[in-house]
Formats: structure tokens, C-alpha cells, sequence
């Protein structure tokens, strides 16, 4: 674009090496600098220029790429995970979720912001999945307590019934030296089993690579199963921060039996028997034939009105022994 006089009211965008028209139009001359004496002043700038006939000046802003890309993600997500918390509100907008958890709980910010990241916290019956979201002042929080029982213990094992928020692997340090045999997420609930020796985790670790560990789980899924479905897909793992699953050829194979238990409006509560154990097979097992477990943030779509992830380990037999959760999980999940 060369150097000259534009109409009235308009808004030019310069970047590094072009400038683009925008909405308005106003009197008033720019120049287009040499792109190549402008690439590396300006490589990290996007930079705005408005001519301002009133004042006869000229206003410009730079923001930084960084600075752009966070405000526009920052805003999708304040958008999205707002959802049904500020539908028909009409009190003025407040703080972010954990400075209003924070105060209600009174509790520090890095305690609210772990108990939000735990899935702990919700609010009229919508989960908060995001701590920095901006709600009312007025927002009222309810905080799950998490469980933990012990339902088995001898000279070799202990057994544990895990609650919703914690950690796997934190009970390895609660309950040192003992270490851990299965996992389950922190979303998970369920049986969790640890080996007080060396021995007796070898030969567990044993029978779950020869498959001879037998674990039913119970969940609450999206849509209607009439019929038991095998699940038999291949499953590959991202381990980063957070790790994430997904279907592909070249994955482990992984299989999960799907039994219908009953169908309640529009959902199923099904079982669901694993011979193996992939990171998050269940979910992207269910998730793979648009059956996602209720509650499920990070695999399923319809999901954020649960308080909870709707899966449970209920029942895990190995080394001669089946243990089996107390929790009562038609309660636990809603649907008595």
C-alpha cells in the first residue's frame, strides 16, 4: 500500500511488512515502512494506528503477539467454561473463581486453585473447571470432601477405597514405605491396592501382565445400551503434563466389555470389565462409540454439568483375593 490520504474514519493494522484496512475511516496519512527495515523492530509487534480528526492526532497501541494469543484464549475460555453458571444472571461480574473460593473457604489462593484442578468444586450443580473464570461476587460453592477407607489389610496388602480428588501416587508418600499396584485418576473413585513388600508386588505386578487381575468398574454413560458391546481398540498415550489418550492402529490393544444395567433418562448405567489397562481406556473406549461417561471434561462433550467423573472401580480380584468397594455408588452417582 503506498504512502497517501485514506477516506474518511479508517483504521489501519500495520504488521511487518503489510498494512490492512479495518472498519472505520478518518482522515489522515500513514506510511508503509520498508519491510525489511521493519522485520526485526517489528517481528514481535502487531501495531495499531488510529488517526483522531477531533485532536488532530495520532494514537497508536502495540501489543505483543503473546499478549494477543493469551487474551483471545483467555476469552474463549471465560466464554465456554462460564456456561450455564451465568445463564440468566443478572447480578455484575466479580472475581475469579478461586479468590471467591479462597474467601468463602477461607483458605489460601494455591489451596483453592488445587481443590478447583481436583475436580472438587462446583457450583448450582456445575462443576468449575477453571480457576481464574470470573464469577458473581455472590457465587455460592460447594466443596467435596475427599474419601478414603481402608477396606482390606494384612501382613501384605493394604486396601483402600479412593475417593474423588486424590491423587494415586500421593498415597504412596501418606502411607510410606508401602507402594502402589494399580492406579486410578484423580477423577477416579474405586479400589486402590499397595504392597507393604517387595514380594508380594512382584508376583501382583506378575498377574497383571498375565491378565489374570479381573476388575469390574461402574459408570454412568451418555445415551442409551441396550446390548453388551466389546470395545476392542488400539490405544496410544501422550505422557506430558497431562496425559491424554486416543484410538490408533498403532497403539497397545485394549479391551473393555460393556454391560447395560440399567437405562435412566437418556443415560445407562453400565459395567464395564477390563482384561487390560490402558491410560484412560474406559474413557476413550466410551467416548470412541459416543457413549462419553457423564462428567467426563476431558474425552466427553455434554458432560460439564456433573459435579463428578461418573466412574468407579468397584470390584478388583487378584493374588486369591476380590475386594470390593463399600461405596454406595447409585448414591454416589445420582441415580437411586
Amino acid at each position: 500500500m503506498k504512502t497517501g490520504s485514506f477516506q474518511k474514519n479508517k483504521i489501519y493494522y500495520k504488521t511487518n511488512s503489510n498494512s490492512y484496512q479495518a472498519t472505520k475511516q478518518q482522515k489522515g496519512k500513514i506510511s508503509k515502512k520498508n519491510s525489511n527495515n521493519t522485520q526485526k523492530k517489528d517481528f514481535k509487534q502487531n501495531t495499531v494506528v488510529q488517526n483522531d480528526n477531533k485532536h488532530n492526532t495520532q494514537h497508536v497501541t502495540k501489543y505483543s503477539n503473546k499478549q494477543i494469543s493469551k487474551k483471545i484464549i483467555s476469552n474463549k475460555c471465560d466464554i465456554k467454561d462460564r456456561g450455564n453458571l451465568d445463564k440468566n444472571n443478572t447480578q455484575s461480574v466479580g472475581e475469579k473463581a478461586y479468590n471467591l473460593l479462597a474467601k468463602q473457604e477461607n483458605i489460601s489462593i494455591n489451596k483453592a486453585k488445587n481443590l478447583i484442578d481436583s475436580g472438587m468444586v462446583s457450583a448450582k450443580g456445575v462443576r468449575i473447571k477453571i480457576g481464574r473464570i470470573i464469577l458473581p461476587n455472590n457465587t455460592k460453592f460447594e466443596v467435596m470432601q475427599p474419601l478414603l477407607n481402608t477396606i482390606f489389610e494384612n501382613e501384605d496388602l493394604l486396601i483402600l477405597d479412593k475417593g474423588v480428588g486424590i491423587e494415586s501416587y500421593s498415597l504412596e508418600q501418606q502411607y510410606s514405605p508401602y507402594k502402589l499396584i494399580n492406579r486410578l485418576d484423580r477423577d477416579t473413585s474405586g479400589i486402590i491396592l499397595l504392597a507393604k513388600n517387595k514380594e508380594v508386588r512382584k508376583r501382583a505386578i506378575s498377574e497383571f501382565k498375565q491378565r489374570k487381575v479381573h476388575k469390574i468398574y461402574l459408570a454412568l454413560v451418555s445415551g442409551k445400551i441396550h446390548d453388551e458391546i466389546k470395545i476392542n481398540k488400539r490405544i496410544n498415550t501422550d505422557k506430558n503434563t497431562h496425559a491424554t489418550s486416543y484410538i490408533a492402529t498403532t497403539g497397545k490393544d485394549a479391551l473393555s466389555i460393556v454391560q447395560p444395567l440399567r437405562i435412566l433418562n437418556g443415560n445407562t448405567f453400565v459395567q464395564i470389565d477390563i482384561p487390560t489397562g490402558r491410560t484412560h481406556q474406559i474413557r476413550i473406549h466410551l467416548a470412541s462409540i459416543k457413549h462419553p461417561i457423564i462428567g467426563d471434561i476431558l474425552y466427553g462433550n455434554d458432560s460439564i454439568a456433573s459435579k463428578r467423573l461418573m466412574l468407579h472401580c468397584h470390584k478388583t480380584s487378584l493374588l486369591g483375593y476380590e475386594f470390593v468397594s463399600k461405596l454406595n455408588v447409585e448414591k454416589e452417582f445420582g441415580i437411586e
